[in-house]
């Protein structure tokens, strides 16, 4: 069926048919992004020790200030990225936070768990899948991934997974993927399949700057590594994409933290 697009400068509608203001995306938006500032300062701290060993960088202002400002430069940065992104998304029929947007209007507090067990279900799949294919890359042409895939300590990979999920699917999918399908002919039938496919390559070159650092430089790269970092990549923002098209952010969010937590925190425990 088209898709229901709403006239320009019209106050867009929520999955219950109910006009949804600037004010109700901008406290999505913000609560978000503030969950991405608190838990990406905490990520970063947790890693500067292996930043500073690998790059021989030093903090020019003690570290709880660093942190701070990280997190509150994060939060509004991420909170106009992922404000845009809803607007984006509703003005092509989609509810991109049912759950949040529900409480924000008084309707209560409305999860929907059919939604974040599929991305539960979707991130324990790719993880697992990420995990097999790796093995087998690294077995059949050694030398054509990073040597170090994965933080440290547990602790800095549950750091790193949970920024990371909150972080790139603000950016990815709330933005970029609304983006997109935004620029898209409206009602096309191919125009959601097509945005998310764009949006995922998008996520998978959007990794190709930590691969460069991993292999210590753009000369240490191998040329195969720059398929296996966007293709894997893209692959599972596929999925992730797929949820949040289907179920709202908080799928996505959802699917991307426990696919991390099979491939960060369950590698690093294995």
């Amino acid at each position: 069926m088209p898709e229901k697009v709403a006239p320009t400068g019209c106050t867009t509608q929520g999955s219950l048919g109910i006009p949804v203001g600037v004010t109700v995306d901008l406290r999505t938006a913000s609560l978000l992004s503030g969950l991405y500032g608190v838990t990406g300062a905490i990520a970063a701290v947790l890693l500067l020790p292996l930043i500073a060993a690998r790059t021989e960088m030093q903090l020019p202002m003690r570290t709880p200030v660093f942190a701070a400002l990280l997190a509150v430069q994060l939060t509004v940065i991420y909170a106009l990225l992922g404000w845009a992104g809803l607007r984006m998304a509703r003005r092509r029929g989609l509810d991109p936070a049912p759950t949040l947007t529900k409480l924000w209007q008084g309707l209560g507090v409305r999860i929907g768990w059919h939604g974040m067990a599929a991305g539960a279900m979707g991130g324990l799949i790719s993880g697992a899948a990420l995990v097999l294919v790796v093995k087998i890359i690294s077995g059949v042409l050694p030398g054509t991934l990073p040597a170090m895939l994965h933080p440290p300590s547990a602790a800095s990979a549950l750091a790193a997974s949970t920024a990371a999920a909150l972080g790139e699917e603000i950016l990815c999918r709330l933005l970029l993927l609304s983006l997109v399908l935004r620029l898209m002919p409206p009602g096309a039938r191919w125009g959601r399949g097509a945005a998310n496919v764009i949006s995922a390559l998008a996520f998978g070159v959007l990794h190709l700057p930590g691969m460069v650092a991993l292999f210590g430089g753009l000369s240490g790269v191998p040329a195969l590594a720059w398929v296996w970092f966007v293709l894997l990549n893209a692959l599972v923002g596929v999925v992730f994409g797929a949820l949040y098209l289907r179920y709202g952010i908080g799928a996505a969010i959802a699917a991307h933290w426990f696919c991390d937590l099979v491939w960060h925190v369950g590698s690093v425990l294995a």
